[in-house]
């Protein structure tokens, strides 16, 4: 059993990361794999952390954010970011449905895309820039863990929009008590590392995360691989953001906000 769930590990790190594993011996059965992105997270998380850390000793934490964000860009080789650009440039370019999976398919990056992509590192930057060093540890552990378990949600919920894409391979793959099990384990981390208060950063990113599944779906037909890259890279910014917040709503007395 061990060597299975390893095997699957490693099969979701070769996916979803550029780290140099060895290759898989004989066939590779993907069976289960998904269910081990959020496992993926968690390492990635801890791998931003000890960097950041180290780098913290030396930078303010402004350098130290823009060097944790290329960490995560370079440890993904921009898989989602990809994503992200390739379904802003179908949403933003196409008045139909076929129209914006063919623009989807195109490798070159346009205006939506570019925009899309300039942002959501801008806004990844500044929330990182904000985050209190006390809390570094388990909001970089918690967010890559806990938007690749909101992109399970996306896989399971929503239909593909190719059957024959690579998102539709993956999502005949993943089994319901693979998902339950990942879902479960990825809350008890949160619960563990950040209380109720990260179970409503978490609540409120999944709902995020479920619009712009929906609004993807009603405009594509269904999800994509690609999709799922901008899901994922939707729900982290939108972590980071509640993480952030809640800091502040925990630092200072509400009326504070509005009161300074």
């Amino acid at each position: 059993m061990g060597k299975i769930l390893l095997r699957k590990l490693m099969g979701a790190l070769r996916l979803l990361t550029i780290v140099p594993l060895p290759p898989p011996e004989g066939a590779e059965e993907p069976e289960g794999i998904p269910a081990f992105f959020p496992a993926v997270g968690v390492l990635m998380g801890a791998a931003l952390f000890i960097g950041g850390r180290i780098a913290l000793v030396f930078w303010s934490m402004d350098a130290v954010a823009a060097m944790v964000l290329l960490g995560w860009v370079a440890v993904t080789g921009g898989l989602h970011l990809d994503g992200l650009t390739d379904t802003a440039d179908g949403l933003g370019g196409g008045e139909t449905r076929e129209k914006r999976l063919r623009i989807m398919k195109d490798s070159r990056i346009g205006t939506f895309g570019a925009s899309a992509l300039v942002f959501s590192l801008l806004l990844k930057y500044s929330f990182l820039g904000e985050v209190e060093t006390g809390l570094l540890f388990p909001i970089l552990i918690c967010v890559p863990a806990v938007a690749r378990s909101i992109l399970l949600g996306g896989m399971h919920l929503f239909p593909s929009a190719r059957p024959d894409g690579m998102g539709a391979f993956f999502k005949k793959r993943l089994r319901r008590g693979d998902l339950m099990a990942a879902w479960a384990g990825t809350g008890f981390l949160v619960l563990f590392l950040t209380g109720p208060v990260g179970i409503l950063v978490t609540a409120a990113a999944a709902g995020v995360g479920w619009l712009a599944a929906y609004g993807m779906d009603k405009l594509q037909g269904g999800l994509t691989g690609d999709s799922y890259g901008a899901l994922c890279e939707i729900s982290e910014i939108a972590l980071l953001a509640g993480f952030t917040a809640a800091q502040r709503l925990i630092l200072f007395p509400f009326w504070e906000i509005f009161f300074p």
